[in-house]
């Protein structure tokens, strides 16, 4: 069947193969409002740290795909899984046209090939009128978004409380040094100091982290910025760069030697950079936790409210769930990246 009238197996929802991946990429330029985190370039290599792959779920009207997700997959005590993992902040569904209508025909599909699936909306989807009509449970988080647009070094710093202004200032004038990196291992290091000192545990292994930042970076898809102090690396930033903004992935700081305002000089530093390459808008990405929201609002910016999306999960699937140690928290795609 064509259009709103229904979906016959098979026929205008379906997994597209490799061949067909240039079409959703052309899409999702056209169309996503953040491109770089649908782009199957982006969620292959992401999906594959979770050993794991990239499938794009479709939807077809006529023989043309009009819509569909893009989607992190791996098998988890012999479960599939979709939900986000860490570096997959947006997982939107995306339509040509007709986004409602795309979004009902996709939500059946999503739940019944996806033992475990969530959707992260971008905070322009505003309307989740269709999957809460098909029983999809939703939970706000909010992210800020900072024009870049005219934006100076000057500018940037007086968006600061004075006295992290006068931090950042000091640190810049004692002579650290803002460099675009392409290596990946002191970030790496940095990052996962940060797991040890909140006690967490990291996404990934560092093997697999180390193949996903450096093929990030070999693909021109994430920027690496560091503070650089002679040559001591005491700062941080992973960014990805698309065709509408820029987008905080991860960042560390030296626990040592990186504690007195490198982290604000950083970002000033490479939100500066990012102005004068073009970028308009730069996304903190998450300010869900209360001392990483402090620091990144500190930086101005609007705040926006975005939804997790998980659909209605039966009694007998949680029961496999905790039977097979697979945390509840997988279904709301919380592995995360560290908090700074």
């Amino acid at each position: 069947m064509r259009g709103g009238r229904g979906i016959r197996s098979g026929e205008t929802v379906r997994i597209l193969d490799r061949s067909g991946w240039d079409e959703w990429n052309r899409l999702v330029e056209e169309r996503a409002e953040e491109p770089l985190f649908s782009a199957t370039s982006w969620v292959e290599r992401i999906a594959a740290a979770f050993g794991g792959r990239c499938e794009v779920l479709g939807r077809f009207e006529g023989g043309h795909l009009v819509g569909g997700v893009a989607l992190p997959v791996r098998r988890r005590g012999g479960l599939s899984i979709a939900t986000p993992p860490y570096l997959m902040p947006y997982v939107p569904i995306l339509a040509r046209t007709h986004q409602r209508r795309v979004v009902k025909a996709l939500l059946p599909e999503l739940a019944r090939r996806y033992a475990l699936v969530s959707l992260l909306v971008s905070p322009r989807e505003s309307d989740l009128r269709s999957y809460l009509a098909a029983g999809w449970e939703s939970a706000f988080r909010y992210t800020t978004r900072l024009s870049l647009a005219g934006a100076t070094g000057e500018s940037l710093l007086a968006s600061l409380d004075p006295e992290n202004r006068r931090k950042a200032r000091k640190i810049s004038e004692g002579g650290a040094e803002c460099v675009v990196s392409e290596e990946s291992a002191p970030h790496r290091r940095l990052v996962w100091a940060s797991y040890a000192r909140h006690r967490t545990t990291p996404p990934c292994g560092e093997s697999a982290a180390s193949a996903v930042h450096d093929s990030l970076l070999a693909s021109g898809t994430a920027t690496l910025f560091e503070l650089r102090r002679g040559s001591d690396v005491v700062a941080t930033h992973l960014v990805g760069i698309d065709s509408r903004r820029a987008y905080s992935l991860e960042s560390g700081v030296d626990p040592e030697k990186g504690r007195k305002g490198e982290a604000y000089a950083l970002v000033i530093d490479l939100l500066r950079y990012l102005a004068g390459e073009g970028v308009t808008e730069f996304d903190f990405l998450g300010v869900n936790h209360p001392t990483i929201s402090r620091f990144k609002e500190s930086f101005g910016g609007s705040l926006a409210r975005y939804a997790l999306l998980i659909p209605p999960r039966p009694l007998w699937l949680r029961g496999v769930m905790k039977m097979r140690g697979i945390p509840l928290s997988l279904e709301a795609g919380a592995e995360e990246g560290p908090r700074g």
